[in-house]
């Protein structure tokens, strides 16, 4: 399938099902995104609350709302604090790898779970 990927004058509707099917973009953020793209070019849409990988030396944890969580906060027009599954720890845990899970720290990452801000945040460095 096709999608649109724009910028728009209203910023309050990016992360919210207000568009039909569109991915918006902050109006700084598709500058950069058109600057570097191509016409056509394949994009993978990852649909996966919690996401951990390994950047140069950085272990790095995001974490965004589920749909379900989504449609409650269009409903409720608030969230406190989204409930950690353990689902959500074990893939963290396994991104990392065994011989660096124990050096995490699994309170910031728990936080980062909770709070679901939706970018991406160092909780290990293999530097020290």
């Amino acid at each position: 399938p096709n999608y649109l990927m724009h910028g728009t004058s209203r910023p309050w509707g990016i992360g919210r099902r207000v568009s039909s099917g569109c991915i918006r973009l902050y109006p700084e953020d598709i500058v950069q995104l058109y600057e570097i793209a191509q016409n056509k070019m394949p994009v993978q849409v990852v649909d996966q609350p919690v996401k951990a990988a390994w950047l140069n030396d950085g272990f790095y944890v995001e974490a965004h709302p589920t749909i379900d969580e989504i449609e409650a906060f269009e409903i409720e027009g608030h969230l406190d604090y989204y409930e950690t599954q353990s689902g959500m720890l074990k893939s963290v845990r396994r991104a990392a790898g065994p011989e660096y899970a124990d050096d995490i720290k699994w309170f910031e990452v728990e936080k980062i779970i909770q709070e679901r801000r939706g970018y991406p945040i160092k909780v290990l460095d293999k530097k020290g």
